[in-house]
Parts: structure tokens; C-alpha cells; sequence
């Protein structure tokens, strides 16, 4: 076997396609012929980068087809002359034995250590949010989804968000990462932060919404395995695609989802740096609201609104959802106080069967809000706080001590009331009773 038909087999040889006794002429062949030995060595070091660097793809069928016509019409007319001017010029030209592995070599640098494409992810336009989140990835990748505001300061990006939605941010601070800013949307009626920072080459993506709106809302949805994990220990791990890593964690009464084409082991940890490093380090809870007004309707119920002095507005109708808790309460009662701690479990851990709870506060002063916020921050309270400046009370009939609890239905409307200090089993035998 010469050194012509050894190079027309080397590709046969590097896909194992040759039969045993081809082969092993081949190999005698280039044991004993350096030039050809280092082309067929060069071939087989190109094939095994490639193949661990590039993802394949399905050619196209017009494509197959034109590349499979012109290789047939290629192989009919090439002549024997053709094929032995370009091996003579391999064989002849010892500059080329020289260049052929420095091109390869120029080739394999830019295979190796230019960034993977980007996977798509192709999930299906729903409700559910891991999907959307899938999606969105997919559109910050593309720059369909930009930062209204860039920014590389973290306190600042908290500032915008906190002006633009109605529950707890805290922007997770990375270790080597660089924030590039975050913007706000709007999905059916509820909000979707949207935060992004960058790793090298690679986009980490967060998105936070309110978790009561998700297990409480037909809008947006989570699978209820995501619902029972999140709520027993506070994190899931979404696996839909292998090549993109999604991880939900709950802090407060926020749900937060990283989204990133990493490990999954490398994005957890980001995300528990990121959980444990917000800016917010002192720990507060922003969901202190003044009381805007209230409206009386014809079917007997009532709505009211509630503002937090930044120009974000909710209402109870939004709020609302299966059935409601409605504390009316203090600072300096002591009942109150006492009540609180079961009022906070039980909104956590009714949180997936649509229960909500909403402390009204009755207190007074120049300083209220401040004096409320530092009470409920150091207490821990996480549901919505509204400081109610006495029509509230009176729209439901003139609550005349404290504590006093209204049980509010899915139509909005009272469905029990009581005064007094009251135990957590004796919410939760009411709770049960009323979502049967």
C-alpha cells in the first residue's frame, strides 16, 4: 500500500469503517511512513475535539440531499490526474507537512475555547412557570428580554424593583459574577422581577414573583411536587432540560428561580451564596402598607386599597384568594402580640391550600409606619401589614377591641368573626371546616 491510497483511506480509518486486512496494511504503512502517519494522527485528534466540543444537529433534508447529488456527480467526474496533482503537491511540498497541523491546530483553538452555543429550550408557552422560565432564559439569551435598568449596583437594581412590585426583593449577591441590571413584566395581573447577572461568558438569570400568587392564582401555575417540596424544605430543582440548570427557593414569602446553562451542583451553589448574601442585611421585611380607601359594594361585600409610599398599589380583591384572614391588631396589645407568632405559621403553612392572611393594624403616631415596621421585622411577621386609619374598622362594623379576626370567603364576603385572643388549633379547626 503507497502513500496515495493510504491518504484516500486515512477517513475510513479514523470512523473504523476499514475491513481487518485493509487495516492492517494501512497500519504497516504508517508505522514505517512519518508523513502519513502524522495526517492520519492529526485527523483522529480533530475528530475527537470536535466531537466533544460541537453538538450535532440533524442536517436538513434539501440539505442531505443537494450535499449526497454533489458528492455522486464529484466522484463521476473526478479523474485519476485530479487526485494525483493534490497528492503530489502533499508529497512534494514538505511546507505543507508544516501547515496542515498549524491550520488544525488554529482550527482547534477557536472548537476549544470559544463559548458552546446556546441550547434551546422549547418549552411550551403556559401557565406553568418553570416553562416560562425555561422561556425567558431562552429570550435573555437573545436579548429580547433587556434590563430597563442596567446597572452594575445591586442596592440600586433593589430600589427600582421594590418600586415596581408588591412583595419582598432582596437582590442575591454573587462572588465573581457581574450584575448587569433587571427589568419588571407583567403576566396576566401579576408581576415577574427579572434579574440578571453574567459569569464569564455565562447569563445567570433570576426571576422572583410573589409565592402566595403562584399556589393561590389559575393565572400562574407550579406543579404541585415543586409546591409540596418548596413548602417542606425550601428549594426544588427543576430538571425538564439537561443542559440547563433551574433551581426555586423560597425566602420569606418570595419565590425565587435561578436559570443557568451550568451544573446543577455549580448553580446551587450560587443560588445558597445568593440566598444567604442579599444586600438586605438588615433582614427587614418591606410589606408594611398605609391604607388608601375602601369600597362598599352592592353584593354586601367590601374592597379596599393599600399603598406603601413608593406608588405601588394592590387591593383586597387581587389579594384575595380560597379564604382570608383578617387580624385587626396592635403593636402594644398584648393578645396581639401573643397571636402573631401562630398567624405567621399558619399563613406559611396554609399558603398552598390558597389561605392568606392580613394583619390590620390600629396603631397611631407620627411615626407609625416606622414604629410598625421595625415591631413587624423583629418579630418576623411575613404576610402584608395595612395601617388602617379607622374606616377600615368601621367598614366592618365597628370593631370595638383587639385582637378581632374576620374569616373571608373566595367571594369576598365575611364568613365568620370573632374577638380575642384565639390559638392556632382553633384557627386551623376553622380553616379545615370552611375548605371542605
Amino acid at each position: 500500500m503507497d502513500c496515495n491510497e493510504v491518504l484516500e483511506l486515512i477517513s475510513s480509518a479514523v470512523d473504523e469503517r476499514l475491513e481487518k486486512d485493509t487495516l492492517k496494511n494501512f497500519y504497516q504503512h504508517t508505522n514505517v511512513c512519518k508523513i502519513c502517519r502524522n495526517v492520519f494522527e492529526l485527523e483522529s485528534i480533530t475528530k475527537k475535539f470536535i466531537q466533544t466540543r460541537v453538538q450535532p444537529i440533524r442536517t436538513p433534508d434539501y440539505l442531505a440531499d443537494r450535499l449526497i447529488s454533489q458528492i455522486k456527480n464529484s466522484a463521476e467526474s473526478r479523474s485519476s490526474y485530479k487526485i494525483n496533482s493534490i497528492l503530489s503537491l502533499i508529497l512534494q511540498w514538505r511546507k505543507w507537512y508544516v501547515a496542515i497541523p498549524a491550520i488544525a491546530a488554529i482550527g482547534l483553538y477557536f472548537i476549544i475555547f470559544s463559548p458552546p452555543a446556546h441550547h434551546y429550550h422549547t418549552s411550551p408557552v403556559d401557565n406553568n412557570i418553570i416553562h416560562q422560565i425555561y422561556n425567558n432564559y431562552d429570550a435573555v439569551v437573545d436579548g429580547k428580554i433587556k434590563p430597563t435598568l442596567t446597572t452594575d449596583d445591586p442596592s440600586v437594581l433593589e430600589n427600582y424593583l421594590k418600586e415596581n412590585v408588591n412583595y419582598n426583593v432582596n437582590i442575591p449577591k454573587l462572588r465573581d459574577c457581574v450584575l448587569v441590571g433587571g427589568t419588571v413584566s407583567q403576566f396576566d395581573e401579576e408581576k415577574l422581577s427579572h434579574i440578571i447577572y453574567k459569569h464569564g461568558d455565562c447569563i445567570i438569570y433570576f426571576s422572583l414573583i410573589d409565592f402566595r400568587v403562584v399556589v393561590g392564582n389559575r393565572s400562574i401555575t407550579l406543579p404541585q411536587k415543586a409546591i409540596d417540596e418548596l413548602v417542606r424544605t425550601g428549594w426544588y430543582y427543576a430538571d425538564d432540560h439537561k443542559c440547563c440548570s433551574v433551581i426555586l427557593w423560597l425566602k420569606d414569602s418570595t419565590l425565587y428561580i435561578a436559570a443557568a446553562e451550568m451544573e446543577k451542583d455549580k448553580l446551587m451553589a450560587y443560588a445558597k451564596e445568593g440566598n444567604k448574601n442579599n444586600i438586605n442585611d438588615s433582614k427587614s421585611i418591606d410589606n408594611v402598607f398605609t391604607l388608601k380607601n375602601v369600597t362598599h359594594k352592592n353584593d354586601h361585600s367590601l374592597d379596599f386599597e393599600w399603598d406603601n409610599n413608593s406608588g405601588n398599589a394592590n387591593n383586597f380583591k387581587s389579594f384575595h384568594s380560597k379564604l382570608t384572614i383578617i387580624n385587626f391588631w396592635a403593636t402594644w396589645c398584648g393578645p396581639c402580640r401573643k397571636e402573631l407568632p401562630d398567624l405567621v405559621a399558619i399563613s406559611n403553612e396554609f399558603a398552598t391550600k390558597g389561605v392568606r392572611v392580613i394583619g390590620i393594624s390600629t396603631d397611631r403616631g407620627s411615626n407609625v409606619v416606622a414604629d410598625v415596621s421595625e415591631f413587624i421585622n423583629k418579630n418576623k411577621v411575613t404576610y402584608p401589614i395595612v395601617i388602617d386609619n379607622g374606616e377600615l374598622a368601621k367598614a366592618f362594623g365597628n370593631v370595638r377591641g383587639i385582637p378581632t379576626t374576620f374569616l373571608v370567603n373566595e367571594e369576598g364576603k365575611v364568613v365568620e368573626s370573632f374577638m380575642g385572643l384565639r390559638t392556632k388549633e382553633f384557627f386551623v379547626e376553622k380553616i379545615n371546616r370552611l375548605l371542605q
